[in-house]
């Protein structure tokens, strides 16, 4: 859009200065013929951009790639944490994987200055964008202190919120600053650290297709299937443990992490709740925690299976179904419940 906007600003610009200079070629031998000629070959290239923007803005406004792209992100999202995640670990993991009795004091000695913690309050109000765990890190090992975060990025911090409490034993106004300055906020959520505000834009979607006034349950299958594949991913990777240290492998800051059984949760929760009234997609939720069920290693993962299998169930029992539904709703659970013996 920006980029055929700009062409379009600047082919318009051009031929009022060309339409400006003809004035002094208008009694004169000699004409720009290979400038007007440019004018023209830009003027049918600005028609041919004009037709394939149209094209571009048809396709996109089409809820299949409208899901897509945003599953996109959400994927993007997620894989910047946990590669974020593995820096900080692979930073570290010299340090772990060789600890001696003095480490162990050393650690002992850090923790004793998690008593007498200093709140510390936001200065300013908005939703949490983004926050520097490496910067907080550094300022508390120049501190010899210890600092639990206590907001996840995605919350509103209103002024004079509790954000962090510091644990050290001397903490100037600089210092303060200092931490404050770890954290980025804005006036809206972003994708950046926060794989929930793109998982929500899915859930979003499917509920409005599920609404009475839309009533688009093939878009909403389609936010499922997305869903799904999120949660099958998750499966396969490690959450942040929510702790960082120091390079003497000292523990430094504490913070708020997300969690399978969460996200998962999320995932799920609202649109299962919205779609009482839609068998298609309740039975395509089955087909997605049959599809979760087939890749579950941990507990966390059978435990959100189970959770949701039940209160899908319980919701289907409650409808008169014919007896060509029930058979697809019993043949669904019943592979559930197989997998749930095998693996849960």
């Amino acid at each position: 859009m920006q980029r055929s906007l700009g062409v379009f600003i600047s082919l318009f610009i051009y031929c009022l200065i060309l339409v400006r200079m003809t004035d002094d070629f208008a009694e004169g031998h000699f004409l720009p013929g290979l400038t007007f000629t440019g004018a023209i070959a830009m003027t049918l290239c600005g028609i041919l951009l004009l037709i394939y923007f149209i094209h571009h803005v048809s396709q996109n406004l089409q809820s299949d790639n409208i899901i897509d792209n945003v599953y996109s992100e959400l994927q993007y999202s997620i894989n910047q944490i946990f590669k974020q995640q593995k820096e900080e670990e692979d930073a570290t993991s010299s340090e772990n994987n060789a600890i001696t009795k003095p480490d162990m004091e050393r650690k002992l000695v850090s923790t004793m200055n998690k008593r007498g913690a200093i709140p510390l309050k936001s200065p300013v109000c908005g939703y949490i964008q983004t926050i520097n765990y490496a910067h907080l890190t550094k300022v508390m090992k120049k501190l010899d202190g210890y600092l639990e975060v206590s907001v996840n990025p995605r919350d509103f911090v209103v002024n004079r919120m509790i954000t962090m409490n510091c644990h050290t034993k001397h903490l100037s106004k600089e210092d303060e600053k200092s931490l404050h300055n770890g954290f980025t906020l804005g006036p809206k959520r972003t994708p950046i650290e926060d794989p929930e505000f793109a998982a929500h834009q899915l859930i979003e979607i499917a509920l409005r297709a599920l609404s009475p006034g839309i009533n688009d349950p093939y878009s909403a299958i389609a936010c499922v299937d997305k869903l799904t594949a999120m949660i099958c991913n998750l499966t396969q990777e490690n959450f942040p443990k929510g702790t960082t240290y120091d390079e003497d492998d000292i523990e430094r800051v504490s913070y708020k992490t997300t969690s399978f059984q969460n996200l998962a949760n999320i995932a799920y929760d609202q649109i299962r709740q919205y779609s009482r009234t839609c068998l298609a997609v309740q039975l395509r939720l089955l087909e997605g925690l049959i599809r979760v069920a087939e890749q579950a290693s941990h507990s966390t993962h059978w435990t959100f299976v189970l959770h949701q299998k039940q209160m899908i169930e319980h919701s289907l029992k409650q409808q008169n179904l014919i007896d060509l539904d029930k058979k697809e709703m019993t043949n669904r659970l019943q592979t559930l419940d197989e997998l749930l013996k095998n693996g849960g």
